[in-house]
Protein backbone atom coordinates (compact mmCIF):
# COMPACT_ATOMS: atom_id res chain seq x y z
CA UNK A 1 0.00 0.00 0.00
CA UNK A 2 1.37 3.40 -0.81
CA UNK A 3 0.31 6.76 0.48
CA UNK A 4 -0.53 10.08 -1.17
CA UNK A 5 2.42 12.10 -1.69
CA UNK A 6 3.23 14.38 1.61
CA UNK A 7 3.99 18.05 -0.03
CA UNK A 8 4.73 21.65 -0.33
CA UNK A 9 2.56 23.12 -2.95
CA UNK A 10 3.86 26.71 -2.69
CA UNK A 11 3.11 29.27 -5.67
CA UNK A 12 4.23 32.79 -4.77
CA UNK A 13 2.73 35.55 -7.37
CA UNK A 14 4.18 39.06 -8.23
CA UNK A 15 0.85 40.89 -9.32
CA UNK A 16 0.83 44.34 -10.05
CA UNK A 17 -0.37 46.77 -7.64
CA UNK A 18 -3.74 48.50 -8.30
CA UNK A 19 -2.81 51.93 -8.46
CA UNK A 20 0.32 53.95 -9.74
CA UNK A 21 3.59 55.63 -7.98
CA UNK A 22 5.60 58.17 -9.36
CA UNK A 23 8.78 57.38 -11.06
CA UNK A 24 12.01 58.34 -10.85
CA UNK A 25 15.54 57.41 -12.21
CA UNK A 26 18.16 58.55 -9.58
CA UNK A 27 19.63 55.30 -9.41
CA UNK A 28 23.06 55.08 -12.10
CA UNK A 29 24.70 51.49 -10.30
CA UNK A 30 21.11 49.85 -10.71
CA UNK A 31 18.64 49.35 -13.68
CA UNK A 32 16.43 52.32 -14.20
CA UNK A 33 13.65 52.17 -11.11
CA UNK A 34 11.36 54.53 -12.87
CA UNK A 35 8.62 51.88 -14.22
CA UNK A 36 5.69 53.12 -12.23
CA UNK A 37 3.96 49.59 -11.67
CA UNK A 38 5.25 47.69 -8.59
CA UNK A 39 5.72 44.64 -8.02
CA UNK A 40 4.31 42.97 -4.86
CA UNK A 41 5.11 39.59 -3.78
CA UNK A 42 1.94 37.08 -2.31
CA UNK A 43 1.40 33.35 -1.93
CA UNK A 44 -1.86 31.94 -3.21
CA UNK A 45 -2.03 29.48 -1.09
CA UNK A 46 -3.09 28.31 2.46
CA UNK A 47 -2.50 25.98 5.30
CA UNK A 48 -1.09 25.71 8.69
CA UNK A 49 1.14 25.40 11.23
CA UNK A 50 1.68 22.67 13.69
CA UNK A 51 4.44 19.75 14.68
CA UNK A 52 7.66 19.36 12.62
CA UNK A 53 5.75 17.22 10.50
CA UNK A 54 3.00 19.63 9.35
CA UNK A 55 5.56 22.48 9.05
CA UNK A 56 5.71 23.82 5.20
CA UNK A 57 3.92 21.20 3.56
CA UNK A 58 1.47 23.87 1.89
CA UNK A 59 2.96 27.07 2.42
CA UNK A 60 5.84 29.64 3.87
CA UNK A 61 5.12 29.12 7.24
CA UNK A 62 4.52 32.45 9.33
CA UNK A 63 7.20 34.78 10.42
CA UNK A 64 10.17 33.21 7.93
CA UNK A 65 11.67 35.60 5.90
CA UNK A 66 12.36 34.81 2.26
CA UNK A 67 15.18 36.74 -0.21
CA UNK A 68 14.16 37.78 -3.38
CA UNK A 69 16.59 38.92 -6.07
CA UNK A 70 14.99 40.35 -9.64
CA UNK A 71 17.72 40.97 -12.44
CA UNK A 72 16.94 43.01 -15.71
CA UNK A 73 18.79 43.24 -18.72
CA UNK A 74 21.56 45.40 -17.17
CA UNK A 75 21.67 43.97 -13.45
CA UNK A 76 19.81 43.89 -10.52
CA UNK A 77 17.14 46.27 -10.82
CA UNK A 78 16.89 48.87 -7.27
CA UNK A 79 16.11 46.86 -4.11
CA UNK A 80 15.78 43.53 -6.40
CA UNK A 81 19.16 42.51 -4.43
CA UNK A 82 18.13 39.87 -1.58
CA UNK A 83 15.49 42.23 -0.76
CA UNK A 84 14.07 40.47 2.51
CA UNK A 85 10.21 39.73 2.81
CA UNK A 86 8.27 37.51 5.82
CA UNK A 87 5.73 35.58 5.19
CA UNK A 88 2.52 36.09 7.44
CA UNK A 89 1.00 32.33 7.03
CA UNK A 90 -1.76 33.09 5.54
CA UNK A 91 -0.30 33.48 2.08
CA UNK A 92 1.32 37.10 2.04
CA UNK A 93 4.45 38.71 2.74
CA UNK A 94 5.24 41.70 4.84
CA UNK A 95 8.24 43.98 4.90
CA UNK A 96 11.10 44.47 2.11
CA UNK A 97 11.96 47.56 -0.07
CA UNK A 98 9.33 48.01 -2.77
CA UNK A 99 10.55 47.07 -6.44
CA UNK A 100 9.23 48.13 -9.97
CA UNK A 101 9.06 46.45 -13.22
CA UNK A 102 11.46 48.78 -15.45
CA UNK A 103 9.86 51.75 -17.28
CA UNK A 104 11.31 50.76 -20.60
CA UNK A 105 9.04 47.54 -20.62
CA UNK A 106 12.14 45.30 -20.46
CA UNK A 107 11.96 41.54 -19.37
CA UNK A 108 13.42 40.66 -15.42
CA UNK A 109 14.35 37.45 -14.42
CA UNK A 110 12.92 36.73 -10.52
CA UNK A 111 14.98 34.43 -7.87
CA UNK A 112 13.71 33.87 -4.49
CA UNK A 113 14.61 31.55 -1.67
CA UNK A 114 13.98 30.88 2.09
CA UNK A 115 15.06 31.21 4.81
CA UNK A 116 17.02 34.65 4.67
CA UNK A 117 20.24 34.63 4.61
CA UNK A 118 22.61 37.69 4.81
CA UNK A 119 25.16 38.32 2.39
CA UNK A 120 24.00 35.81 -0.53
CA UNK A 121 24.11 36.42 -3.90
CA UNK A 122 22.62 35.69 -7.55
CA UNK A 123 26.22 35.44 -8.43
CA UNK A 124 28.50 32.00 -7.53
CA UNK A 125 27.19 29.49 -4.95
CA UNK A 126 25.83 30.42 -1.20
CA UNK A 127 26.73 28.54 1.83
CA UNK A 128 23.93 26.66 3.75
CA UNK A 129 23.77 24.81 7.21
CA UNK A 130 21.20 22.81 8.60
CA UNK A 131 20.52 23.37 12.06
CA UNK A 132 21.61 21.14 14.90
CA UNK A 133 18.44 21.32 16.83
CA UNK A 134 15.38 20.69 15.16
CA UNK A 135 12.95 20.27 17.82
CA UNK A 136 11.27 23.25 18.01
CA UNK A 137 9.56 25.35 15.03
CA UNK A 138 12.56 27.49 14.66
CA UNK A 139 15.06 24.87 13.92
CA UNK A 140 12.69 22.90 11.77
CA UNK A 141 12.05 26.24 9.66
CA UNK A 142 15.89 27.51 9.32
CA UNK A 143 16.60 24.24 8.02
CA UNK A 144 14.08 23.89 5.22
CA UNK A 145 15.85 25.39 2.52
CA UNK A 146 13.57 27.07 -0.10
CA UNK A 147 13.98 27.85 -3.50
CA UNK A 148 11.84 29.01 -6.60
CA UNK A 149 11.37 31.00 -9.90
CA UNK A 150 8.71 31.10 -12.15
CA UNK A 151 7.94 28.86 -14.69
CA UNK A 152 9.78 30.83 -17.06
CA UNK A 153 12.47 33.36 -16.36
CA UNK A 154 12.54 35.89 -17.76
CA UNK A 155 9.10 37.83 -17.16
CA UNK A 156 8.01 40.81 -18.95
CA UNK A 157 6.02 43.85 -17.10
CA UNK A 158 2.42 42.90 -16.97
CA UNK A 159 -0.77 43.81 -15.29
CA UNK A 160 -1.56 39.74 -15.41
CA UNK A 161 0.58 37.92 -11.94
CA UNK A 162 3.26 36.49 -12.62
CA UNK A 163 3.53 32.73 -10.83
CA UNK A 164 7.06 31.30 -8.72
CA UNK A 165 6.92 27.98 -7.59
CA UNK A 166 8.85 27.04 -4.17
CA UNK A 167 10.08 23.94 -3.80
CA UNK A 168 11.86 21.94 -1.16
CA UNK A 169 15.81 21.44 -1.71
CA UNK A 170 16.75 19.13 0.75
CA UNK A 171 15.82 15.59 2.11
CA UNK A 172 13.12 15.02 4.72
CA UNK A 173 13.20 12.04 7.22
CA UNK A 174 9.81 10.91 9.32
CA UNK A 175 10.33 9.25 12.12
CA UNK A 176 7.25 7.30 14.39
CA UNK A 177 7.82 4.90 16.74
CA UNK A 178 6.52 1.56 17.54
CA UNK A 179 6.59 0.25 21.25
CA UNK A 180 4.65 -3.38 20.61
CA UNK A 181 4.69 -5.35 24.11
CA UNK A 182 8.03 -3.64 25.07
CA UNK A 183 7.15 -1.09 27.45
CA UNK A 184 9.17 1.59 26.30
CA UNK A 185 7.91 4.47 27.53
CA UNK A 186 9.02 7.91 25.03
CA UNK A 187 7.35 10.33 27.67
CA UNK A 188 10.05 12.97 27.82
CA UNK A 189 12.35 11.01 25.49
CA UNK A 190 15.03 12.76 23.41
CA UNK A 191 15.32 11.59 19.60
CA UNK A 192 18.06 12.63 17.38
CA UNK A 193 19.72 11.67 13.87
CA UNK A 194 23.42 11.02 13.68
CA UNK A 195 25.81 11.31 11.49
CA UNK A 196 24.78 13.05 8.80
CA UNK A 197 27.05 15.98 7.11
CA UNK A 198 25.00 19.23 7.45
CA UNK A 199 26.23 21.90 4.69
CA UNK A 200 26.00 22.55 1.39
CA UNK A 201 25.68 25.16 -0.93
CA UNK A 202 22.87 26.59 -3.36
CA UNK A 203 23.27 28.77 -6.98
CA UNK A 204 20.61 31.10 -6.99
CA UNK A 205 21.24 31.40 -10.77
CA UNK A 206 20.38 27.60 -11.79
CA UNK A 207 19.27 26.27 -8.62
CA UNK A 208 21.55 23.61 -8.39
CA UNK A 209 22.33 22.36 -4.91
CA UNK A 210 25.85 21.98 -4.00
CA UNK A 211 27.34 18.37 -2.80
CA UNK A 212 27.38 17.33 1.65
CA UNK A 213 30.15 19.17 3.35
CA UNK A 214 31.13 19.27 6.94
CA UNK A 215 31.47 16.90 10.19
CA UNK A 216 29.15 14.66 10.23
CA UNK A 217 27.01 15.74 13.45
CA UNK A 218 24.52 15.00 15.20
CA UNK A 219 20.65 16.47 14.24
CA UNK A 220 17.89 16.57 17.47
CA UNK A 221 14.73 15.99 15.91
CA UNK A 222 12.49 15.91 18.68
CA UNK A 223 12.25 16.21 22.79
CA UNK A 224 8.47 14.63 23.57
CA UNK A 225 6.59 16.41 26.51
CA UNK A 226 6.58 14.65 29.66
CA UNK A 227 2.47 14.21 28.88
CA UNK A 228 2.69 13.28 25.30
CA UNK A 229 0.62 10.96 23.46
CA UNK A 230 1.74 11.15 19.70
CA UNK A 231 5.18 10.59 18.99
CA UNK A 232 6.41 11.77 15.31
CA UNK A 233 9.69 13.22 14.71
CA UNK A 234 10.59 14.99 11.90
CA UNK A 235 14.37 16.22 10.49
CA UNK A 236 15.83 18.09 7.50
CA UNK A 237 18.92 17.18 5.66
CA UNK A 238 21.64 18.02 3.70
CA UNK A 239 21.01 14.70 0.47
CA UNK A 240 23.90 12.72 1.03
CA UNK A 241 24.91 8.85 1.18
CA UNK A 242 25.06 7.49 4.58
CA UNK A 243 26.58 4.34 5.43
CA UNK A 244 25.75 1.30 6.83
CA UNK A 245 25.39 2.31 10.80
CA UNK A 246 24.05 4.39 13.66
CA UNK A 247 20.94 6.62 12.35
CA UNK A 248 18.61 7.23 15.17
CA UNK A 249 18.75 7.57 18.82
CA UNK A 250 16.24 7.48 21.59
CA UNK A 251 17.08 8.84 24.52
CA UNK A 252 14.04 8.08 27.33
CA UNK A 253 13.82 10.65 30.53
CA UNK A 254 15.07 7.52 32.32
CA UNK A 255 17.88 8.15 30.47
CA UNK A 256 17.79 4.63 28.46
CA UNK A 257 19.65 4.88 25.57
CA UNK A 258 18.34 3.11 21.85
CA UNK A 259 20.07 2.63 19.03
CA UNK A 260 18.00 2.08 15.74
CA UNK A 261 20.82 1.65 12.62
CA UNK A 262 20.96 1.67 8.77
CA UNK A 263 21.60 -1.96 7.43
CA UNK A 264 22.91 -0.92 4.36
CA UNK A 265 24.36 2.13 2.56
CA UNK A 266 21.65 4.83 1.77
CA UNK A 267 21.35 7.86 -0.94
CA UNK A 268 19.11 10.24 0.74
CA UNK A 269 18.32 12.46 -2.73
CA UNK A 270 17.12 16.03 -3.04
CA UNK A 271 13.43 16.79 -2.37
CA UNK A 272 12.32 13.67 -1.23
CA UNK A 273 10.61 12.45 2.55
CA UNK A 274 11.78 9.45 3.49
CA UNK A 275 9.28 7.58 6.36
CA UNK A 276 11.09 5.27 9.02
CA UNK A 277 9.51 3.31 12.09
CA UNK A 278 11.60 2.98 14.88
CA UNK A 279 10.22 -0.99 15.89
CA UNK A 280 11.16 -1.69 19.74
CA UNK A 281 11.22 -5.68 20.35
CA UNK A 282 12.92 -7.94 23.07
CA UNK A 283 14.84 -10.84 23.39
CA UNK A 284 17.10 -12.79 25.61
CA UNK A 285 15.45 -9.97 28.19
CA UNK A 286 17.01 -6.87 26.49
CA UNK A 287 15.28 -4.12 24.04
CA UNK A 288 16.45 -3.39 21.13
CA UNK A 289 15.41 -0.78 18.26
CA UNK A 290 15.35 -1.65 14.40
CA UNK A 291 15.15 1.02 11.51
CA UNK A 292 12.37 -0.12 9.29
CA UNK A 293 11.71 2.35 5.69
CA UNK A 294 8.56 2.26 4.98
CA UNK A 295 8.28 4.83 2.35
CA UNK A 296 10.01 7.13 -0.10
CA UNK A 297 8.08 9.71 -1.11
CA UNK A 298 9.00 11.74 -4.85
CA UNK A 299 8.97 15.37 -5.03
CA UNK A 300 8.08 16.59 -1.77
CA UNK A 301 6.63 20.26 -3.46
CA UNK A 302 3.87 18.04 -5.21
CA UNK A 303 2.16 15.96 -2.81
CA UNK A 304 -1.22 16.52 -3.66
CA UNK A 305 -0.29 13.91 -6.69
CA UNK A 306 -0.45 10.31 -6.43
CA UNK A 307 3.18 8.83 -7.29
CA UNK A 308 4.13 8.25 -10.10
CA UNK A 309 3.41 4.69 -11.17
CA UNK A 310 1.48 4.06 -8.00
CA UNK A 311 -1.73 1.79 -8.20
CA UNK A 312 -4.73 3.31 -7.65
CA UNK A 313 -6.65 2.15 -4.77
CA UNK A 314 -9.41 0.14 -5.31
CA UNK A 315 -11.88 1.71 -2.75
CA UNK A 316 -12.55 5.72 -2.72
CA UNK A 317 -15.22 8.42 -1.32
CA UNK A 318 -18.61 6.58 -1.01
CA UNK A 319 -17.39 3.03 -0.31
CA UNK A 320 -18.25 1.59 2.80
CA UNK A 321 -16.24 -0.06 5.33
CA UNK A 322 -17.84 -2.92 7.85
CA UNK A 323 -16.94 -3.45 11.50
CA UNK A 324 -14.25 -6.74 10.45
CA UNK A 325 -12.13 -4.25 8.43
CA UNK A 326 -13.49 -5.16 5.08
CA UNK A 327 -14.68 -3.11 2.37
CA UNK A 328 -17.46 -2.45 -0.16
CA UNK A 329 -17.41 -0.92 -3.05
CA UNK A 330 -20.75 1.93 -2.99
CA UNK A 331 -22.25 0.36 -6.51
CA UNK A 332 -21.41 -3.73 -5.38
CA UNK A 333 -23.84 -3.24 -1.89
CA UNK A 334 -25.50 -5.65 -0.60
CA UNK A 335 -28.34 -6.35 1.70
CA UNK A 336 -26.30 -8.69 3.28
CA UNK A 337 -23.69 -6.00 4.08
CA UNK A 338 -25.67 -3.22 5.51
CA UNK A 339 -26.20 -4.18 9.25
CA UNK A 340 -22.14 -4.53 9.47
CA UNK A 341 -21.69 -1.39 7.50
CA UNK A 342 -20.16 1.10 10.22
CA UNK A 343 -18.41 4.37 8.06
CA UNK A 344 -18.62 5.95 4.85
CA UNK A 345 -15.00 7.03 3.10
CA UNK A 346 -15.20 10.48 2.94
CA UNK A 347 -11.46 11.46 1.91
CA UNK A 348 -8.38 9.82 0.84
CA UNK A 349 -6.31 12.90 1.38
CA UNK A 350 -5.14 12.70 5.19
CA UNK A 351 -2.79 14.58 7.09
CA UNK A 352 1.17 14.33 6.98
CA UNK A 353 0.59 13.32 10.70
CA UNK A 354 -1.98 10.27 9.76
CA UNK A 355 -0.18 9.77 6.33
CA UNK A 356 3.34 8.37 8.54
CA UNK A 357 1.20 6.26 10.72
CA UNK A 358 0.02 4.45 7.80
CA UNK A 359 -3.78 6.08 6.51
CA UNK A 360 -4.37 6.86 3.70
CA UNK A 361 -8.15 7.85 3.66
CA UNK A 362 -10.52 8.89 6.22
CA UNK A 363 -14.15 7.71 6.77
CA UNK A 364 -17.44 8.74 8.79
CA UNK A 365 -19.28 6.86 11.00
CA UNK A 366 -22.89 5.91 9.82
CA UNK A 367 -24.39 6.50 13.23
CA UNK A 368 -24.53 9.87 15.13
CA UNK A 369 -22.84 10.59 17.94
CA UNK A 370 -24.99 13.04 19.71
CA UNK A 371 -26.02 15.28 22.74
CA UNK A 372 -22.38 16.04 23.09
CA UNK A 373 -20.10 18.46 24.55
CA UNK A 374 -16.72 19.63 25.58
CA UNK A 375 -17.36 20.11 28.64
CA UNK A 376 -14.24 22.59 29.50
CA UNK A 377 -13.27 25.99 28.28
CA UNK A 378 -9.36 25.66 28.57
CA UNK A 379 -7.61 26.10 25.10
CA UNK A 380 -5.75 23.27 24.43
CA UNK A 381 -3.95 24.68 22.07
CA UNK A 382 -3.01 28.18 20.33
CA UNK A 383 -6.00 26.79 17.25
CA UNK A 384 -7.15 28.37 14.03
CA UNK A 385 -8.13 31.55 13.62
CA UNK A 386 -8.48 31.96 10.26
CA UNK A 387 -10.88 30.18 8.07
CA UNK A 388 -7.97 29.19 5.42
CA UNK A 389 -6.21 27.49 8.73
CA UNK A 390 -9.33 25.70 9.74
CA UNK A 391 -9.56 24.40 6.27
CA UNK A 392 -6.55 22.86 5.93
CA UNK A 393 -6.48 21.43 9.56
CA UNK A 394 -7.18 17.85 8.98
CA UNK A 395 -5.66 16.52 12.18
CA UNK A 396 -8.71 15.38 14.07
CA UNK A 397 -7.35 12.19 15.52
CA UNK A 398 -4.19 13.88 16.71
CA UNK A 399 -6.40 16.25 18.64
CA UNK A 400 -8.66 14.14 20.00
CA UNK A 401 -6.13 12.23 21.59
CA UNK A 402 -4.48 15.48 22.82
CA UNK A 403 -7.42 16.28 24.22
CA UNK A 404 -8.05 12.79 25.95
CA UNK A 405 -4.90 13.53 27.86
CA UNK A 406 -5.32 17.08 28.50
CA UNK A 407 -5.28 18.19 32.07
CA UNK A 408 -8.68 20.51 31.33
CA UNK A 409 -10.23 17.29 30.07
CA UNK A 410 -9.28 15.05 32.71
CA UNK A 411 -10.60 17.78 35.56
CA UNK A 412 -14.04 17.14 33.92
CA UNK A 413 -16.09 14.90 36.52
CA UNK A 414 -18.14 13.07 34.74
CA UNK A 415 -17.48 12.15 31.15
CA UNK A 416 -20.77 10.12 30.44
CA UNK A 417 -21.70 13.60 27.62
CA UNK A 418 -17.88 14.40 26.52
CA UNK A 419 -17.12 14.60 22.90
CA UNK A 420 -14.51 12.81 22.75
CA UNK A 421 -15.32 10.01 25.03
CA UNK A 422 -16.04 7.15 22.86
CA UNK A 423 -16.00 4.07 24.96
CA UNK A 424 -19.68 3.28 24.52
CA UNK A 425 -20.00 4.29 20.83
CA UNK A 426 -16.92 1.98 20.04
CA UNK A 427 -18.63 -0.80 21.63
CA UNK A 428 -21.70 -0.87 19.89
CA UNK A 429 -19.68 0.23 16.58
CA UNK A 430 -16.23 -1.37 16.88
CA UNK A 431 -13.66 -1.33 14.12
CA UNK A 432 -10.87 -3.52 13.40
CA UNK A 433 -7.09 -1.85 14.91
CA UNK A 434 -5.46 -3.67 11.56
CA UNK A 435 -6.78 -1.08 9.22
CA UNK A 436 -8.88 1.57 11.31
CA UNK A 437 -7.82 4.11 14.18
CA UNK A 438 -9.95 4.52 16.98
CA UNK A 439 -12.90 6.80 16.34
CA UNK A 440 -12.31 10.42 16.31
CA UNK A 441 -13.77 13.65 16.84
CA UNK A 442 -13.44 15.34 13.06
CA UNK A 443 -11.34 18.76 12.74
CA UNK A 444 -13.33 21.25 10.74
CA UNK A 445 -10.96 20.60 7.76
CA UNK A 446 -12.62 16.76 7.31
CA UNK A 447 -16.13 18.27 7.94
CA UNK A 448 -15.75 20.15 5.10
CA UNK A 449 -14.10 17.15 3.40
CA UNK A 450 -17.18 15.63 4.54
CA UNK A 451 -19.45 18.26 3.04
CA UNK A 452 -17.68 18.79 -0.38
CA UNK A 453 -16.60 14.99 -0.85
CA UNK A 454 -20.03 13.47 0.03
CA UNK A 455 -22.13 16.61 -0.52
CA UNK A 456 -20.85 18.31 -3.20
CA UNK A 457 -20.81 21.50 -1.31
CA UNK A 458 -18.13 23.07 -3.39
CA UNK A 459 -16.50 25.14 -0.28
CA UNK A 460 -12.82 26.18 -1.55
CA UNK A 461 -10.13 28.27 0.28
CA UNK A 462 -11.39 30.73 -2.55
CA UNK A 463 -15.22 31.00 -0.73
CA UNK A 464 -16.09 34.26 0.45
CA UNK A 465 -16.59 34.53 3.66
CA UNK A 466 -17.15 36.70 6.89
CA UNK A 467 -14.00 37.50 8.88
CA UNK A 468 -15.87 37.42 12.46
CA UNK A 469 -16.32 35.57 15.61
CA UNK A 470 -19.60 33.87 14.85
CA UNK A 471 -21.33 31.15 13.73
CA UNK A 472 -22.48 32.01 10.65
CA UNK A 473 -19.40 33.12 8.57
CA UNK A 474 -20.46 31.23 5.96
CA UNK A 475 -24.64 30.37 5.07
CA UNK A 476 -25.91 28.28 2.11
CA UNK A 477 -29.48 29.03 1.35
CA UNK A 478 -28.97 25.21 -0.64
CA UNK A 479 -29.67 21.92 1.59
CA UNK A 480 -28.60 19.78 -1.41
CA UNK A 481 -25.34 19.14 0.20
CA UNK A 482 -27.31 17.99 3.73
CA UNK A 483 -28.97 15.33 1.28
CA UNK A 484 -26.39 14.18 -0.39
CA UNK A 485 -24.35 13.32 2.78
CA UNK A 486 -27.36 11.76 4.29
CA UNK A 487 -28.01 9.19 0.86
CA UNK A 488 -25.04 7.39 1.86
CA UNK A 489 -26.73 6.88 5.42
CA UNK A 490 -30.09 6.29 4.64
CA UNK A 491 -29.21 3.88 1.73
CA UNK A 492 -28.38 1.64 4.42
CA UNK A 493 -31.82 1.78 6.30
CA UNK A 494 -30.47 4.18 9.05
CA UNK A 495 -31.28 7.85 9.97
CA UNK A 496 -30.04 11.09 8.48
CA UNK A 497 -26.83 11.66 10.17
CA UNK A 498 -27.56 15.61 9.20
CA UNK A 499 -30.63 17.00 11.12
CA UNK A 500 -32.66 19.77 8.85
CA UNK A 501 -34.56 21.05 11.87
CA UNK A 502 -37.94 22.80 11.24
CA UNK A 503 -37.30 25.71 13.91
CA UNK A 504 -33.67 26.43 15.52
CA UNK A 505 -30.59 24.89 14.23
CA UNK A 506 -28.65 21.32 15.14
CA UNK A 507 -24.46 22.39 15.84
CA UNK A 508 -22.39 19.99 15.15
CA UNK A 509 -18.82 20.69 16.71
CA UNK A 510 -15.14 19.92 15.82
CA UNK A 511 -12.08 19.83 17.33
CA UNK A 512 -10.47 22.64 15.64
CA UNK A 513 -10.16 25.51 18.32
CA UNK A 514 -10.63 29.56 17.69
CA UNK A 515 -8.34 30.17 20.60
CA UNK A 516 -6.97 33.38 19.71
CA UNK A 517 -7.09 36.56 21.57
CA UNK A 518 -8.46 34.15 24.80
CA UNK A 519 -11.51 33.29 23.26
CA UNK A 520 -13.03 29.94 24.15
CA UNK A 521 -14.94 28.70 21.02
CA UNK A 522 -14.41 26.41 18.87
CA UNK A 523 -15.18 25.52 14.46
CA UNK A 524 -18.56 24.05 13.90
CA UNK A 525 -21.34 23.60 11.01
CA UNK A 526 -24.67 24.36 11.92
CA UNK A 527 -28.11 22.94 10.06
CA UNK A 528 -31.33 24.40 9.93
CA UNK A 529 -34.69 23.94 8.17
CA UNK A 530 -33.43 25.82 4.53
CA UNK A 531 -29.73 26.60 5.23
CA UNK A 532 -26.43 25.28 6.56
CA UNK A 533 -23.94 26.74 7.57
CA UNK A 534 -20.17 27.18 9.24
CA UNK A 535 -18.40 29.20 11.66
CA UNK A 536 -16.00 29.49 14.70
CA UNK A 537 -17.58 30.83 17.34
CA UNK A 538 -19.56 27.50 19.12
CA UNK A 539 -19.40 27.87 22.45
CA UNK A 540 -17.15 25.15 23.71
CA UNK A 541 -18.94 25.27 27.56
CA UNK A 542 -22.44 24.45 25.86
CA UNK A 543 -23.92 21.22 25.96
CA UNK A 544 -26.41 19.01 23.34
CA UNK A 545 -24.07 19.45 20.69
CA UNK A 546 -23.38 16.51 17.63
CA UNK A 547 -20.74 15.00 16.64
CA UNK A 548 -19.88 13.48 13.26
CA UNK A 549 -17.36 10.38 14.49
CA UNK A 550 -14.89 9.29 11.66
CA UNK A 551 -11.86 7.02 11.94
CA UNK A 552 -8.61 6.96 9.95
CA UNK A 553 -8.01 3.83 7.73
CA UNK A 554 -5.47 2.13 5.65
CA UNK A 555 -7.52 1.27 2.29
CA UNK A 556 -6.10 -1.58 0.61
CA UNK A 557 -4.75 -1.47 -3.27
CA UNK A 558 -6.50 -4.17 -4.49
CA UNK A 559 -10.47 -5.70 -3.90
CA UNK A 560 -10.76 -7.74 -1.48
Amino acid sequence: MKNRNLFLGITAMFAAASGFVSCTNEVEDVQNAGGCTPITLVSNVSGSRGANADLQKTQIAKDVNIGVFVNGTAGLIENGGNNRLAADGAGGFTGGNTMYYPEDGSAVSVYAYAPYADGWSLDGTNEFTVASDQSTDRGYLASDLLYGTPDSNPVTSSAEPVSIRFGHKLSKLNINFDAGETGVDLKGATVSVLNTRPSTTLDLKDGALGTASGTAAEIKAAVFADDASTFLASAVIVPQTIAAGQFVRIVTAGNDTYNAELTSEVTFAERKVYTYTVKFSESGGETTAELVLGSVVDDWEDGNQDLEGEAKLAYSVGDYMKSDGTFVKNAELQDADMENVVAVIFSTDVSETDAIAGYNAYAMGVTLFGSKQWGFTDAIEEGCPTFEQALNNLDGRTKTNMILVSAAYNGIEEKGSSFVNYSNYKNNYPVNSDVSSDWFTPSFGQMMQIMNNLGDAGVTSSTQVEDANNSSMYTSADNAALDKVNGYVTALGKTAILTEPESGSATYITVTENAADGRTNCWCIQTGADTWSFGKNAGKGNGNRSVIPCVAVRLPDSVE
